[in-house]
């Protein structure tokens, strides 16, 4: 979820942790989005790009989250409620 403070909650779920919940500070320029987690490890910090295009917005993380098993790819945009 994109907040117009510039915050994000991003939530997670699996089969093996359950539910998870991320927050950061994103911030965006024409179809980009920058998302800054507030979340990191011993690796480093965590952060992503996300590319829309329509209702759909394309995440890759830093390789510091790929070691860490989040996997990007398309995201589908969900109203909310």
């Amino acid at each position: 979820m994109l907040c117009a403070d510039g915050t994000f909650l991003l939530r997670l779920q699996s089969g093996r942790w359950g539910e998870s919940e991320y927050l950061g500070k994103y911030s965006s320029s024409d179809s980009t989005v920058t998302f800054d987690f507030a979340a990191s490890n011993l690796a480093g910090a965590w952060n992503a790009v996300g590319k829309l295009r329509g209702d759909t917005m394309t995440v890759v993380y830093n390789d510091v989250m790929v070691m860490a098993n989040c996997i990007g790819g398309p995201y589908l945009r969900q109203a909310v409620p």
